[in-house]
């Protein structure tokens, strides 16, 4: 066995006084920056799998992927037990977590690369920052979950700012479902009560058109005959006939004043049901999807749909503008702020007959702005649930048809992604 002498490690004591201190917090971070390398999905830290299968993934992304591997998913699995299979998968490794890894790497390169350059703490978080604020967190999570030189105290505090979006979004679909229920409730309500009025007002017309035709009758019957009213005054005076006549003309006044007054009285019918079918229609559309209005543009056959596409892959919009092209559709795009400016929103609304907005690759202050510009304008304004091409053209195709009157089959909620980016 070979040993070392005790005096050669003294001497290089002496000449390396650091050598048995430990190394400062400066040091060991700059030494993990060094060491930086990217972890496959079975060596996330932390227990993470389950927020990165439900934040960076879809319910599609995971049947595309079963589909690939060869992996029988019974149709009416529900969502959360191929969740749980896929969060198991990933934990084991295998081809299912492989396939997961290589499709959320190929989706989010550019971020990878941005993540994987940064030189310090700073650094990470500024990135953080700016794409949390700028909603394109599925990436951004995915990224700072799958590299070595993320601090700790980072990487967790990024795992709970993901995890209370969860709640939040929970929260908001629970009231937003309270609300339709409530909503339907009013509806159903309202339908109920026109019904009850309708039903009142016919028979109160029918009672008013009885009444009419016997005071018409009597008048009818109390008018004299021209024989009559050619004999002389005197000749008639105080008999049975002229009292008749006198007390016929007194009913003939008190059946008009009836008559004026159940005229009256149908026209405050009319107009409290024209009320209460002003305020139905009004709730029914307070449920309209988002790109109902879209649906009901009439243009002239001669006129391309102009449309206009905030945010989205900078890569990509040369593919949705040759998509637009193909529809016969003008084609105008804004940044949602990056590098345009926010006031050119409204502008470029204001030319365009529809407004798209994909929800998960765009500025929120740039979309809520397009959101209340089109609401001024009466533009009709179309939600995406991802910036993919595939779900802009089944959009397009859909407003394309419903535009030009052929039979369209949109589907509220179309806008779901159709396939793996």
């Amino acid at each position: 066995m070979c040993t070392r002498s005790p005096d050669l490690l003294d001497s290089l004591a002496a000449a390396l006084p650091g050598l048995r201190e430990p190394l400062s917090p400066d040091a060991d971070e700059r030494r993990t920056f060094a060491e930086r390398r990217r972890l496959r999905i079975n060596e996330l830290r932390d227990h993470v799998e389950c927020s990165i299968v439900g934040t960076c993934l879809t319910h599609t992304d995971l049947l595309n992927i079963a589909k690939r591997c060869r992996v029988q998913v019974s149709p009416d699995v529900t969502a959360y037990d191929l969740h749980a299979h896929f969060v198991e998968a990933v934990r084991k490794g295998g081809p299912l977590a492989r396939a997961m890894q290589k499709l959320l790497d190929r989706r989010h390169e550019g971020i990878l690369r941005i993540v994987g350059r940064a030189r310090s703490k700073e650094e990470l978080e500024q990135i953080w920052r700016r794409e949390y604020d700028a909603g394109r967190i599925a990436g951004a999570y995915w990224a700072f979950q799958t590299y070595s030189h993320i601090p700790q105290d980072l990487a967790a505090r990024i795992f709970g700012e993901v995890h209370m979006l969860s709640h939040v979004l929970g929260r908001t679909i629970h009231a937003a479902a309270e609300r339709a229920s409530e909503l339907a409730a009013r509806v159903a309500d309202l339908e109920a009560k026109i019904a009850r009025d309708a039903e009142r007002h016919r028979q109160a017309l029918q009672e008013r058109d009885a009444q009419i035709a016997e005071l018409r009758s009597r008048l009818i019957a109390s008018v004299p005959s021209p024989l009559t009213q050619q004999r002389p005054l005197l000749e008639r005076r105080g008999s049975k006939r002229d009292r008749a006549v006198l007390a016929a003309r007194e009913r003939a006044k008190l059946a008009e004043a009836r008559i004026d007054e159940l005229l009256r009285e149908n026209a405050a019918l009319r107009e409290r049901a024209l009320r209460a079918e002003r305020a139905a229609a009004s709730v029914r559309a307070q449920e309209e999807c988002p790109g109902a209005l879209a649906c009901r543009l009439d243009l002239p056959r001669e006129e391309k749909l102009k449309v206009l596409y905030l945010g989205g892959r900078k890569g990509s919009i040369e593919q949705l503008r040759a998509i637009a092209e193909g529809a016969s559709a003008e084609f105008y795009h804004h940044d949602g702020g990056v590098e345009q400016a926010f006031q050119r929103i409204s502008d470029m609304v204001e030319r365009c007959h529809v407004v798209f907005c994909p929800v998960d690759c765009i500025n929120h202050r740039a979309c809520l702005l397009a959101k209340h510009q089109c609401q001024r304008m009466q533009k009709a304004f179309v939600p995406l649930r991802s910036a993919g091409g595939a779900t802009f053209k089944q959009a397009l195709s859909e407003i394309t048809r419903a535009t030009r009157h052929e039979p369209a089959q949109f589907i509220r909620g179309s806008s779901e992604p159709t396939d793996v980016e």
